[in-house]
């Protein structure tokens, strides 16, 4: 025979009682069996763990729980839903005793008759239906829709805290069913997998991704909101206003089936050689040759204006001060007057 101790949140324990229970450890009796349990290996000392046998145990699966949950009641002669024992089980989170607590408490409620619902109304678990109308907001953009929502979360009395993490795992279950094209890890009621599996193709992948982040954005920032309604509603009208989103394959797919575009009408093209040129003319006459650039003649330059008509001051022909003439810009010598006229005194 064997005497079992078992030592709960063994981390717990003080230095001096660690140094006391170490040297029973080092020449344990045949006879003594110790069972350290701890949520926090890291905080027991090193000594203490060189000389125990670790298990670390994982928790347990939801179908598990709900097998076991089965065979419970049906020993004892109870008739529960499978759908009830899946939310039991959820709601037990992995842990077994938890979720035979919770049964218990839903037949002390209930009675020997369980269904689904009233396993939702027990335990004052949020109707999915309000997480189905969130996602049907978001595919009709309908942000008015949120307040309505909202309204009805708190007249239910449901967490603000609690809604959103039934609403990040509700679009979990979207991204799942999107990424894997089953619905085998989507661990709900029959009834909400075949919706699942329904409305699952009405959303882009990156358009769910993006909700996830906005909804854990708001679970952080509704932890210390003074208004956790007004929090709330934020986030939803956000889903409500966000964009969709395309992706960039089929965005250059889209352009790559576009009809190629004339070469007259392309950006780069240039004009024809025999199209007017709008300076193709000049003042004393025009370009008759229909080429590019306008050529002057010399009888163009011959008639050009050298004296500004009588009575009117001219900026090209200024008037010298000392001399009394006009003298043009062009001429041949630095101070000879046009016409050849003799500077007078």
């Amino acid at each position: 025979k064997y005497k079992l101790y078992v030592i709960d949140e063994v981390h717990m324990l003080s230095t001096s009682a660690f140094n006391a229970l170490l040297k029973t450890l080092e020449e344990p009796p045949r006879h003594l069996v110790f069972i350290f349990a701890t949520t926090e290996p890291h905080k027991v000392p090193a000594t203490i763990l060189s000389r125990c046998q670790r298990f670390d145990f994982r928790r347990m699966q939801i179908s598990d729980i709900v097998g076991r949950l089965a065979f419970i009641a049906e020993q004892d002669g109870f008739r529960v839903d499978v759908d009830a024992l899946m939310v039991i089980a959820r709601k037990g989170d992995g842990s077994m005793r938890d979720a035979q607590s919770i049964f218990d408490q839903v037949i002390s409620f209930c009675g020997p008759v369980v269904t689904f619902d009233q396993a939702n109304e027990a335990l004052n678990l949020i109707d999915q239906g309000f997480f189905f109308r969130v996602t049907d907001m978001m595919r009709d953009g309908d942000p008015a829709e949120a307040f309505e929502i909202v309204d009805g979360i708190m007249k239910e009395g449901y967490d603000a805290q609690e809604f959103l993490l039934g609403l990040a795992e509700h679009l979990r279950n979207f991204l799942t069913l999107l990424t894997t094209g089953s619905t085998r890890l989507i661990e709900t009621a029959k009834i909400y997998v075949d919706r699942y599996a329904q409305e699952g193709s009405s959303f882009e992948r990156g358009d769910l991704i993006r909700a996830l982040h906005l909804v854990l954005a708001g679970q952080h920032a509704l932890r210390g909101a003074p208004q956790p309604r007004l929090r709330l509603e934020l986030t939803l009208v956000q889903l409500a206003v966000m964009d969709s989103t395309v992706d960039l394959r089929e965005l250059l797919a889209k352009i790559d089936g576009l009809p190629a575009m004339p070469p007259s009408q392309s950006p780069g093209a240039t004009v024809p050689a025999s199209s007017p040129s709008p300076r193709s003319s000049t003042r004393g006459g025009s370009d008759k040759s229909g080429g590019g650039a306008a050529q002057s003649s010399p009888a163009s330059l011959a008639a050009f204006p050298t004296q500004a008509p009588a009575g009117r001051p001219d900026p090209l022909f200024p008037v010298d001060p000392e001399q009394g003439q006009r003298r043009t810009s062009r001429g041949g010598g630095g101070g000879q007057g046009v016409g050849g006229d003799e500077p007078t005194a």
